[in-house]
């Protein structure tokens, strides 16, 4: 079965069209909204962008506020700032410094809601951004053209380029950095919120996470750097790891 084909679009009549455009750019499938509420979840087209539903059974309209991402969230726009960012424990993970000259190229490899490439990209480096499934990248692809959209974070959302599939098969040039983020389900010991634990339950299959990690090392010219819960076991040994609170960065250091 094609991935996200049981997560249907819906659509007010007068986003009709554009939810038929966005159905066939993005291998949705499109219906009526009484057609969708035998779902789990559906994918609604709204003036503000693309959003997640979760529903109940026999529900017709959903019980919870819809998922969006959104990358001109004052909240993510606050940790931007250069004097946050770079003490960022994402950023020091990578190595990246507010005085490097030449752009770096990152490829994310497990894109999720492109949050983490956000960041990235609000550092000056030029991310790749990969996710299979396409429900998510759906979400996710929306949110970075509404943000080439607003002045403010037009210049980051530049700095972005997201596929849907696997890394291997769709970019050939080489980056300096890999960031991966397995997203373990056995590891998390306390509840996710709601964002993430919606993209938990929709993402139900992932590939081999030692299997991603042993072809990033191959692609990374400088380092690859995997984000797990604090607690988890090592995929591979790493040249030094970053350890906070909840989470820690395990960092490869290839050098090539």
């Amino acid at each position: 079965m094609r991935l996200g084909a049981d997560i249907p679009l819906i659509a007010a009549p007068e986003y009709q069209l554009a939810a038929q455009r966005l159905a066939e750019q993005y291998h949705l499938s499109f219906v009526d909204e009484q057609a969708s509420s035998g779902c789990l979840f559906r994918l609604r087209l709204t003036s503000n962008g693309l959003e997640l539903e979760k529903l109940q059974p026999e529900d017709v309209k959903p019980k919870q506020n819809p998922h969006r991402v959104d990358y001109t969230d004052p909240g993510l726009r606050q940790r931007l700032r250069p004097n946050i960012l770079f003490g960022d424990p994402l950023i020091r993970a990578l190595g990246l410094k507010p005085t490097e000259q030449t752009p770096n190229l990152i490829w994310d490899i497990s894109l999720g809601y492109g949050i983490d490439a956000f960041i990235m990209a609000a550092s000056g480096a030029h991310v790749i951004g990969f996710e299979q499934h396409p429900i998510i990248f759906a979400l996710t692809d929306d949110a970075r053209l509404r943000a080439l959209q607003c002045a403010e974070t037009q210049p980051i959302a530049q700095r972005l380029e997201f596929h849907c599939g696997i890394a291997s098969e769709q970019v050939h040039q080489r980056p300096q950095r890999v960031y991966f983020d397995p997203m373990f389900h056995e590891e998390k010991t306390a509840r996710p919120h709601k964002a993430m634990a919606w993209l938990q339950e929709v993402v139900t299959e992932q590939p081999n996470p030692v299997h991603m990690l042993e072809q990033a090392l191959q692609w990374a010219t400088k380092r690859v750097v995997v984000k797990q819960p604090r607690n988890a076991p090592q995929m591979l040994k790493p040249s030094f790891s970053h350890q906070y609170a909840t989470c820690r960065f395990d960092v490869y250091l290839t050098s090539k």
